[in-house]
């Protein structure tokens, strides 16, 4: 019987954890104590995941679209790469699919100068959804726009004939 750390062997190189597995031998993987996400984030730095992962970026954004980002990036470094949030944003819902299968949505105030890790700032992973919303003005705004284009148009272009 022994206790693996796989992160050591990954992280460190450490080969005392690589024993030699042999037929009729049992493994038990228990529970960890550490966090999921920890987890996640060192396995994800280590070799034997691609270099990027993918994901979805939605709504009041300049580019929106699928994107690739190295792992450990967060919601900012998401939005910054999709070329930043359009005038008159809102919240940021934030979708990912948990391992029941379940969406899980968040809810984050847009904050471009938060840090890393923080709150409103969470690292992403494969497969994640951003979806920037825009405020009631920048709607009003935009409704205003689309009403008044078409008159404009037509006004200028009879002003020309006159």
């Amino acid at each position: 019987i022994t206790t693996l750390n796989l992160l050591s062997l990954l992280k460190e190189g450490n080969q005392n954890v690589n024993i030699k597995i042999r037929d009729g031998d049992t493994i038990v993987v228990g529970r960890s104590d550490k966090i999921i996400k920890d987890q996640i984030i060192e396995i994800n730095k280590s070799n034997l995941t691609p270099d990027s992962f993918t994901v979805y970026i939605s709504g009041n954004i300049a580019s929106p679209g699928s994107y690739q980002l190295k792992h450990g990036s967060t919601l900012n470094q998401a939005i910054y790469q999709a070329g930043g949030e359009q005038n008159f944003s809102g919240n940021v819902i934030h979708m990912r699919l948990n391992e029941y299968g379940k969406t899980e949505k968040n809810f984050y105030t847009l904050d471009t100068k938060s840090k890393s890790n923080l709150k409103n700032s969470p690292v992403l992973f494969e497969g994640d959804i951003i979806h920037i919303n825009t405020t009631l003005f920048g709607k009003t705004t935009r409704l205003v726009e689309n009403i008044s284009r078409p008159i404009l148009t037509t006004f200028t272009i009879f002003k020309i004939f006159e």
